[in-house]
């Protein structure tokens, strides 16, 4: 068993993933040709952003993480031996 993908939820899927990768050193593994979803190779666990409206598309209701909001309940950490070369 293993942890196979972490999807976060945000309003603009190509500024995540550009985000993620300059600041984690993370290559880009997918991203659909519509800017909804894309994935960052982070190893054995895909990290994957899928845009919000999809799930109001699919008739799900969900809180929007915002900076100016509170945090949401949840964590995601990217672990490293090599802290000074990512």
């Amino acid at each position: 068993m293993k942890l196979g993908y972490v999807i976060l939820y945000v309003p603009d899927v190509g500024a995540a993933i550009g985000f993620y990768a300059r600041a984690f050193g993370l290559d880009h593994r997918f991203v659909h040709d519509s800017g909804t979803y894309g994935e960052l190779d982070t190893g054995a666990t895909v990290l994957a952003f899928a845009a919000e409206t999809l799930t109001e598309d699919n008739g799900v209701r969900m809180v929007a993480a915002r900076p100016e909001a509170a945090a949401p309940a949840m964590e995601i950490a990217l672990v490293t031996d090599d802290v000074a070369g990512g």
